[in-house]
């Protein structure tokens, strides 16, 4: 069982998708730095904020939690969203995903990888036989060798 609380998990996966809110023009520059702040310091935003500022994710965990018949900020129903339904509609390009290259489906999917390098704060990971860089600010004792979850450009938590 887990102390974190549904606010918090969610937020440490949808950060990442707030740099895309931003250059859509969702949220403001004032507002995704705030945010950024709040990821890096491991705080979050109330709930209502977290559904103004990501209404797409809540419009499907909202779903989801209807089909498991739990109220939608249900731990895990935010936690099988992240974990299972996140992945299954971009691979069945599903809800906008169809749209889209598949580098970005990459880089939107929510995987586990490897560590094979450190530089600072920043991870060089390996999963499928790619490598990519990932921030390493909330895995800060990670080491070469451990496996952690990534979305986007970050390393989210330790698998």
């Amino acid at each position: 069982m887990t102390d974190e609380t549904p606010e918090h998990y969610f937020f440490k996966f949808a950060f990442p998708c707030s740099h895309l809110i931003l250059e859509d023009k969702g949220i403001t520059k004032e507002e995704f730095e705030n945010l950024k702040n709040r990821f890096l310091n491991k705080e979050n935003p109330d709930k209502e904020t977290l559904e103004k500022i990501f209404p797409t994710a809540f419009r499907r965990i909202k779903k989801l939690a209807e089909k498991l018949g739990k109220p939608y900020w249900d731990f895990s129903v935010i936690k099988q969203y992240w974990e299972k339904e996140h992945n299954r509609l971009i691979d069945s390009n599903e809800d906008g995903y169809e749209k889209q290259p598949e580098s970005f489906k990459d880089l939107c999917r929510i995987l586990t990888a490897k560590i094979i390098d450190k530089k600072q704060d920043m991870l060089v990971v390996e999963y499928d036989g790619k490598k990519r860089l990932v921030s390493g600010a909330l895995v800060k004792n990670a080491e070469i060798g451990d496996r952690v979850k990534i979305h986007y450009g970050y390393a989210i938590e330790k698998a």
